[in-house]
């Protein structure tokens, strides 16, 4: 079953419901996407390379993060599920403002939620960290740099082709 349709139908009353919630999460998540493309050098990161960024920066203050299997699952079960499915992956999320764990667990349907507002002050950490070793660290910012031009000239082709496309549009009186 669908664990938004379960959510839904375990915990009527739950703070755990709802669009908001995922769209926070899902916001998160890309940022640590954008971030971790920028540490590894790739316009494209892997679920590996997200693991492996997300491992070294957030187990800092989190001792879940420690090991790189965990991080990886992590990732896939709440990143994949928002932004493929718009829901984690037979999983939830959370907004307990009054609870530091960032995982949850539902006893009832035992569903694991992320706890947003803890896992938000996660990443403000975690980020906080990487711009530190982004400032000290040479070959850090040489892959920065690599990722800032490859995106710069893959965003130029889009657009060319894009203008391109909307020309053609234009000429042939679809505009």
């Amino acid at each position: 079953m669908n664990s938004v349709l379960q959510l839904v139908q375990t915990a009527p009353r739950s703070n755990e419901q709802g669009g908001q919630n995922f769209t926070a999460a899902l916001t998160t998540m890309c940022v640590i996407d954008f971030c971790a493309g920028f540490y590894v050098g790739k316009v494209q990161p892997s679920t590996d390379d997200v693991a492996e960024f997300v491992t070294k920066y957030f187990q800092r203050h989190n001792s879940l993060f420690v090991d790189v299997n965990f991080s990886k699952q992590f990732y896939k079960v709440f990143r994949h599920g928002l932004a493929h499915q718009w829901s984690p992956k037979m999983a939830g999320v959370a907004m307990s403002f009054g609870q530091n764990e960032i995982l949850l667990l539902d006893e009832g349907s035992g569903i694991w939620h992320l706890n947003y507002p803890p896992f938000f002050e996660l990443t403000k950490k975690a980020l906080k960290d990487y711009e530190k070793d982004l400032a000290n660290d040479s070959a850090l910012r040489e892959k920065f740099d690599k990722r800032c031009v490859a995106i710069a000239k893959e965003d130029e082709k889009a657009a060319k082709e894009l203008a391109q496309l909307l020309e053609k549009e234009v000429r042939g009186g679809r505009g």
